[in-house]
């Protein structure tokens, strides 16, 4: 027994040691963030905030014009995708502005900055629905992804959260729409 105290006590001394930080440690990793260092996120934060304004808008003249005889699964499903893009623009622009810069305020804005393709003409078919929605979901979730890399860099983790969550989400209706493009090229 106290072979295995003896044991046990020189492994938390090499843990502990293995853990002590430089004594510069404050300094160096506990820093606030720097307008500088946020000014490049608060822009791509800007643009995504802007792709997920015209994704939603984009969304919900889909779901008005939907003519199928699965009019209530897509309906249903974009309606779900509209609701939650509201509320994460409502979280990008709070984050936008918790990093000390302005939110979007126009139209303008959003088609100043959006990386989402307009939709050119009246769409009906949810097969040309989702084909559209593939691309633009692909285009915000690689946003995510840069932003959150952009922020791992200089610890940003307000950012790093919203992105993860942003991400997995968008991720999520991305998986979801290819499942429903697989169905409708199985018809």
């Amino acid at each position: 027994m106290r072979k295995f105290l003896l044991l046990m006590s020189v492994g938390m001394l090499t843990c502990s040691s293995a853990y002590s930080f430089a004594p510069d440690y404050e300094q160096k990793f506990m820093a606030p963030l720097q307008k500088e260092d946020t000014a490049e996120i608060a822009k791509q934060l800007s643009i995504l905030q802007a792709s997920i304004d015209a994704l939603c808008i984009k969304s919900r003249g889909f779901t008005a014009n939907i003519v199928s005889p699965d009019f209530y699964e897509y309906h249903s499903f974009l309606n779900l995708t509209i609701k939650y893009l509201q509320d994460a623009n409502y979280e990008i622009a709070e984050r936008i502005r918790s990093i000390d810069a302005w939110a979007n305020i126009s139209v303008a804005d959003i088609q100043k900055k959006t990386k989402i393709k307009d939709a050119q003409s009246l769409i009906t078919s949810p097969e040309e629905m989702v084909a559209e929605l593939l691309q633009d979901y692909e285009k915000v979730s690689n946003l995510t992804r840069g932003i959150f890399r952009m922020a791992a860099s200089i610890g940003d983790g307000g950012t790093i959260a919203l992105m993860v969550n942003t991400t997995k989400q968008l991720e999520h209706f991305l998986w979801e729409l290819r499942v429903m493009s697989e169905k409708g090229s199985k018809k």
